[in-house]
């Protein structure tokens, strides 16, 4: 197996990665390791069919890119953004010519909405997997400065040791859900939410008939910030009728069609 990362931080990574495949599969995977930090900061301008010529020879296995970081900010101009989004599908293009190799784009470390978004759409629409790993850009113990005295500020701040290991059990579970072939299930807890008018799924109040929608392929499809890798359901309540956040069977519901939709998913 041939895995590619391509990003700025792959030194640890990428090897934990590489160490987990080799323990499922039994064999040692051969890495190619790509910074691209001139990509993420010159990306309007590169030159993607040159500048990833190397990584489209190599003919890998699995892609993971590990990039954001160094982008700049692109939250006050749309015309970035679109330059940005252009530059990272064709650069994806060209590394996966085919679109076979499997493909696994994780979020910013410092989360950044408007770039881990693009990235996102870019991931899904090539058919690839988001790892989102915002959740660990707030945690102190991670920094690098939480591990050695490290005086410039901007450096201490990056993921020492440990969050570079956090980092690769995240993009290491989502390949272990990927090659499951277990099907992503959505997790919220607006499902049955009598408020939900507010949520993306707004519609009619009657959930008995517009539940079955919360459940299906179209949410992975239209809301993929809202589905996990993990086959996992939150369903707030059962009964609060009151507010029509509810599941159990009503006048208005008698054959519980509210519970055929969780079990349509989650049965195995």
């Amino acid at each position: 197996m041939k895995i590619a990362h391509s990003g700025t931080w792959a030194a640890v990574p990428v090897p934990s990665a590489g160490s987990l495949l080799a323990s499922a599969s039994g064999a040692k995977p051969e890495a190619m390791i790509e910074n691209i930090a001139d990509f993420e900061t010159g990306h309007a301008t590169c030159d993607v069919g040159l500048r990833f010529k190397k990584l489209a020879e190599f003919k890998a296995d699995v892609i993971i890119v590990a990039i954001g970081e160094n982008v700049p900010d692109l939250a006050a101009s749309p015309e970035a953004q679109e330059k940005f989004r252009k530059a990272l599908a064709a650069m994806l293009g060209v590394v996966r010519p085919g679109g076979q190799s499997a493909l696994f784009v994780r979020s910013s470390f410092w989360p950044d909405k408007v770039k881990d978004g693009i990235m996102r759409q870019v991931c899904t629409e090539a058919g690839g997997t988001f790892v989102d790993i915002s959740r660990l850009g707030g945690v102190e113990s991670l920094y690098a400065r939480s591990e050695r005295k490290i005086e410039h500020a901007g450096v201490g701040i990056h993921p020492g040791d440990k969050g570079m290991k956090a980092i690769a059990d995240l993009i290491w579970k989502a390949i272990s859900a990927a090659a499951s072939g277990a099907p992503r299930a959505q997790l919220g807890a607006y499902f049955f939410d009598g408020w939900a008018g507010r949520s993306p799924l707004a519609g009619k109040a009657d959930w008995a008939k517009n539940a079955p929608t919360h459940l299906t392929e179209r949410m992975l499809k239209e809301f993929p910030d809202q589905t996990t890798a993990e086959r996992i359901v939150l369903v707030y309540a059962w009964n609060e009728f009151g507010e029509g956040g509810h599941i159990a069977p009503t006048k208005e519901d008698p054959e519980g069609l509210c519970l055929k939709a969780i079990r349509s998913v989650v049965k195995p």
